[in-house]
């Protein structure tokens, strides 16, 4: 009878280290990946045959005029129904920050120029808020990303400072940008 639970100790313990060693060995390979996330997504502010970026005109958008500032990257669509009271915080946070080497960048997911400003004509005035629209969802997908809206605060050397998934209010616009200041200064 000991041997026996001798035995299934010593099977259990083998096993929990097993598990704890795949758990380690997950989260390190996790974040090789999202490292090389990282830098592929930052790749997506420099201007490239691959980023096909128009503006509302028609025009072609790249990122090339915002080096050197930090930029605030956010996806949206007319579909998504936080992206409204979104658009419109990061319209007063592009206001209040464009004295301050602060960009802020609205980049539409797959809809036409149309669509878009028809639905952003139905939200309010934009003056201070850049926008891109993206047909090939190019920059969503550098991202990684898997929810509506998603934000990407870059440092003024293009590194990503912070990516935020989900919903943000004006406040957390804020703190999010001035933090991305500071690590800019550093």
């Amino acid at each position: 009878m000991k041997e026996r639970k001798s035995t299934l100790i010593t099977l259990l313990v083998l096993v929990g280290t097993l598990l704890l060693v795949g758990f380690i060995v997950y989260y390190i390979q996790q974040r090789a990946v999202l490292s090389e996330r990282d830098t592929e997504s930052s790749q997506t502010l420099v201007a490239s045959e691959e980023t096909p970026y128009t503006d509302l005109s028609g025009d072609t958008f790249t990122f090339d005029e915002f080096r050197g500032k930090v930029r605030v990257v956010n996806t949206w669509a007319s579909w998504c129904p936080f992206c409204v009271a979104e658009l419109k915080d990061f319209e007063v946070l592009a206001a209040e920050y464009a004295q301050k080497e602060v960009a802020v960048i609205a980049v539409n997911r797959k809809e036409t120029k149309e669509k878009a400003q028809a639905f952003l004509n139905t939200v309010g005035s934009f003056e201070h808020v850049h926008f891109a629209i993206d047909l090939t969802d190019a920059f969503y997908k550098s991202v990684g990303g898997f929810s509506m809206p998603e934000t990407v605060f870059y440092d003024a050397k293009g590194n990503i400072f912070l990516h935020k998934r989900g919903f943000m209010d004006l406040e957390e616009m804020r703190l999010h940008t001035e933090a991305a200041l500071a690590a800019s200064d550093n």
